[in-house]
């Protein structure tokens, strides 16, 4: 016979059982006499679903954790797991996503998993995010996103996923403040959902002590999350202008997660923008594009790096000119390059990236760079440009930490009727 008992405390006494699964069996007949029937096979079944999920998710992130810590054994381990899946579980055909070497291969698998598991709510929401990330299809993107939602209108992660892409690649911020808001309905302590809304009402809405709100509530749940203190670094830095608490939060994402570009590159601005600690500064993007050398971002903040810093204009081109090949049609990098160009008399080949500038351009600060060059460059602009260079100071609007003073020294080389103007400006444009 089998014994248990109850904690003294609580007035127990020993119990003779014949056994622990009888006992179980045999408590759950008399519950079920007296309430609603319980299907146990129904109760198992969703365990054992929610238990497979559970590895399904870890083994994505090991998997993760194995490209950046570049494990041999690890790897070959992996290799031989994903041979013997019989892929039916949409974690497998992720993990034979991750290991496909082209993008083609990617969306085959995708869409192979998408015909077996037409139900899996995970392989749309991650086959959208794949093609909005790296396919830029925004329409296919959207359609895959809408069938997640209707697979799973209640399920926050889509909701808040959604508002990201409405937010960065669509630009509809009305649509995304509903998703995001939909989103902390269901999960109202879900510190990734709430992270990113802050980040939202900090760049999009400027309502900036909302956000802050939301930061802290973010950190407060999960004060470990990498992204988040991030986030609220970035906001520290350019909101409050509170340098040594951004750093601290800087230092604290890169203590969970070293390994990440994002945020590499992101201390690296900071070392170079704040800091002036131009050795740690190149040391991190360095790290950030050995991790992910195809984030045209880095690639850009990189080549301004070495354009203004390090004054090694060769090497500065090139890392240019690969940001525009990730990112073609990115307002930021064509006005970059080709202030860069101009500030080297080459104003022929400019014009084309400057124009591509104005075409893309969405962001005031840099629509206030791009009106500089042509009212520097451009005596054909010379009125427009100046007109339009007020009415941008006048709406308080600034670009700090850059620099013209190379394409003022062009100008000047150039003959530019009013240098003392151009340098005016540039300060008051530049000032933090």
């Amino acid at each position: 016979m089998y014994t248990t008992k109850c904690h003294a405390t609580k007035k127990g006494k020993y119990v003779e059982i014949t056994g622990f699964d009888e006992f179980i069996f045999k408590l759950w007949s008399e519950i079920s006499k007296t309430k609603k029937s319980i299907d146990l096979e129904d109760k198992i079944e969703k365990l054992s679903k929610e238990r497979k999920e559970r590895f399904g998710k870890a083994i994505l992130e090991l998997k993760d954790k194995s490209k950046v810590t570049k494990d041999p054994e690890l790897n070959n381990a992996f290799e031989t797991f994903i041979k013997s899946q019989n892929l039916n579980s949409w974690w497998d055909y992720e993990l034979k996503v991750r290991e496909a070497k082209t993008d083609d291969e990617k969306e085959k698998i995708y869409k192979e998993g998408l015909e077996k598991l037409p139900d899996s709510l995970e392989l749309y929401g991650n086959f959208a995010s794949f093609l909005y990330t790296i396919r830029k299809d925004y329409d296919a993107a959207e359609q895959y996103y809408k069938k997640a939602l209707e697979i799973a209108p209640d399920n926050a992660s889509i909701n808040g996923n959604y508002a990201l892409f409405l937010e960065y690649s669509l630009k509809d911020y009305d649509a995304a403040e509903k998703y995001y808001k939909r989103a902390l309905e269901i999960e109202p302590d879900n510190a990734n959902i709430i992270g990113n809304f802050a980040f939202f009402l900090h760049e999009v809405r400027k309502g900036y002590d909302a956000a802050e709100q939301y930061y802290k509530k973010a950190l407060e749940i999960d004060p470990d999350h990498a992204n988040n203190n991030r986030g609220y670094a970035i906001f520290l830095k350019d909101i409050r202008k509170d340098y040594d608490a951004a750093e601290k939060h800087y230092k604290k994402a890169l203590e969970i997660a070293p390994d990440n570009a994002s945020i590499n590159g992101n201390y690296a601005l900071f070392l170079k923008n704040i800091r002036k600690d131009y050795d740690a500064a190149e040391q991190h993007y360095k790290i950030a594009l050995e991790i992910a050398p195809d984030n045209a971002t880095t690639n850009g903040n990189y080549a301004i790096f070495l354009n203004y810093i390090r004054k090694d204009y060769n090497t500065a081109e090139k890392y240019y000119k690969k940001a525009l090949e990730l990112d073609p049609n990115n307002a930021n990098t064509n006005g970059n390059y080709a202030g860069f160009l101009l500030a080297q008399g080459k104003k022929a080949t400019a014009t084309p990236y400057l124009d591509k500038g104005y075409e893309n351009c969405e962001i005031n600060s840099i629509l206030i760079e791009l009106w500089f060059y042509r009212y520097a460059h451009y005596l054909e602009y010379l009125e427009e440009a100046h007109k339009k260079l007020m009415e941008l100071i006048e709406q308080g609007i600034r670009s700090p930490h850059w620099s013209f003073d190379d394409n003022i020294a062009q100008a000047e080389k150039d003959g530019h009727p009013n240098v003392e103007d151009l340098k005016r400006l540039a300060k008051i444009i530049t000032e933090v």
